[in-house]
């Protein structure tokens, strides 16, 4: 069996740019090769935590983004 890496999209941006709605849509055509995982459902730390356990937001944002990656490539994702 020949394995194959999956191709994974991440959808970034501005709070009420979209991006939520566009995914939204992509889910809506159950296309059979297109799973969504919602990022937005681990909620943000508080400002301290922030600071003190990832150095600032941007760093957390990093490390948030690597655990998700790292889920979505540990197993075959799941439509639910």
């Amino acid at each position: 069996m020949t394995s194959h890496p999956i191709p994974i999209l991440v959808v970034t941006g501005a709070s009420g740019v979209g991006k939520t709605s566009s995914v939204l849509e992509l889910q809506a055509r159950a296309l059979p090769y297109a799973a969504c995982f919602y990022f937005d459902s681990i909620g943000v730390p508080t400002p301290e935590v922030l600071e003190r356990d990832f150095g600032g937001a941007e760093q957390w944002q990093a490390y948030g983004t690597d655990r998700w990656i790292e889920r979505l490539t540990a197993e075959e994702p799941s439509r639910s």
